[in-house]
C-alpha cells in the first residue's frame, strides 16, 4: 500500500441505507475505516443556513460584477468610438485626395479648353469684326439715303458738316452741289461771307448732301458716298479707316 493511497472496502455505517462499495480511500480513509464499534465514526456535511450576511455578499457579488460589466462596456465603446475617429480621418484625407486630384485634372481641363476656345475666338472675332463693320456702313448709307432724300434736310447737312470741317479758320472756301446751295438760297440759309473770311461756292459734280472745304493749302472731302466707299475698301483691305482728309 502506498503512503498516499489505499484501496480497500468501505463498510457501512451500522443501520445506514447504504451497502458497503469499494472505492480508492486516502491514507487517513484508511485509518478511520479500521476503527470499529463504538470507534467508528462518519463524516457528515451540515448544511448551512443562509442568512442576511449571505443577501449582502450576493448583492455585494451582483453590484461588483455590474460594475466591472459597465467598465469593460465603456473601455469596448471608447476603443469602437477611437476605431471610428481613425476610420473617418482616414476617410476624409482620402476625400481630400480624390478632390485635389479632380481639382487638378478640372484646371488642367479648364486651361486646355481656354487655349481651344481663345483660338476660336480669335478666328470668329476676325471675321465678326469684318462683318459687323460691313453691316455698319449698309446701316449708315440707309440712314444717308433716308436722310438726304430731303432737299432742305440735305442742304442744312452739308452746310453744317462744312463749318464743322472750317472750324476757326481765317479763310475757308466751302464748294456744296448746286442743288443745295439753291435751296439755301430760297431759305434764305446762305452763310453772309463779307467780314468772316468764309465763301460758298457750288459745283454740278458734287451730290446733294456733299461738301469740300479748302482751309489753306488742304482740302476736306465730306463727300457722303466716297467716305462710304473709302470705308468699304478699308474694310475688304483690313486697314484703319481714314478721315478723309488729304492734303
Amino acid at each position: 500500500m502506498s503512503p498516499e493511497s489505499s484501496t480497500s472496502t468501505f463498510t457501512s455505517v451500522p443501520g445506514g441505507p447504504f451497502p458497503p462499495v469499494d472505492r480508492v480511500a486516502s491514507t487517513g480513509q484508511v485509518a478511520s475505516e479500521r476503527l470499529t464499534g463504538a470507534d467508528a465514526f462518519v463524516r457528515r456535511e451540515i448544511p448551512r443556513l443562509a442568512g442576511a450576511s449571505d443577501a449582502r455578499e450576493r448583492e455585494r457579488a451582483r453590484r461588483q460584477g455590474h460594475a466591472l460589466g459597465y467598465a469593460e462596456g465603456l473601455r469596448a465603446a471608447a476603443a469602437q468610438a477611437e476605431l471610428a475617429t481613425e476610420r473617418a480621418e482616414a476617410e476624409r484625407r482620402a476625400a481630400r485626395a480624390a478632390d485635389a486630384h479632380t481639382v487638378d485634372r478640372a484646371r488642367l481641363a479648364v486651361e486646355i479648353a481656354a487655349v481651344s476656345l481663345k483660338g476660336k475666338v480669335d478666328a470668329i472675332t476676325e471675321v465678326a469684326e469684318e462683318k459687323i463693320w460691313a453691316l455698319a456702313i449698309e446701316l449708315a448709307e440707309t440712314i444717308l439715303e433716308r436722310e438726304l432724300s430731303d432737299p432742305v434736310r440735305a442742304a442744312r447737312t452739308a452746310l453744317a458738316r462744312a463749318e464743322n470741317a472750317v472750324g476757326g479758320a481765317a479763310e475757308a472756301v466751302v464748294i456744296i452741289s448746286d442743288v443745295d446751295l439753291a435751296t439755301l438760297d430760297a431759305l434764305d440759309a446762305r452763310p453772309r461771307s463779307e467780314g468772316t473770311g468764309l465763301r460758298i461756292e457750288s459745283s454740278a459734280g458734287l451730290s446733294s448732301g456733299d461738301a469740300v472745304v479748302h482751309v489753306g493749302d488742304g482740302q476736306v472731302d465730306l463727300q457722303v458716298r466716297a467716305a462710304l466707299r473709302r470705308a468699304r475698301l478699308a474694310i475688304s483691305a483690313h486697314t484703319p479707316l481714314d478721315e478723309g482728309a488729304s492734303s
